[in-house]
């Protein structure tokens, strides 16, 4: 997780239940697939401070649920921010 990404922690009852219903998800996780990535090394977005190089995406499979999430990674991988659609 880059730096500007865990600076977002606010200890809040609201990003409490966001934590508990992720950590959910992975416990029913069943398959976690790589789809495709896009490449951002001419023009990198900036997120929380930080330069996304690639948006890496992946789809998600627990019990009879499907997620398409999308990480946007820093040059080193690390994590700038990411989100995901429920289908």
């Amino acid at each position: 997780m880059a730096t500007g990404l865990a600076h977002t922690a606010s200890g809040s009852s609201r990003e409490a239940h966001r934590r508990a219903a992720t950590g959910e998800q992975l416990r029913d996780l069943r398959a976690f697939r790589f789809l495709e990535e896009d490449r951002l090394a001419a023009t990198p977005l900036r997120w929380r401070g930080e330069q996304a190089t690639t948006i890496a995406y992946y789809a998600l499979r627990g019990g009879d649920k499907r997620h398409r999430d999308r990480f946007y990674l820093t040059r080193d991988g690390h994590a700038a921010e990411f989100d995901a659609e429920r289908q």
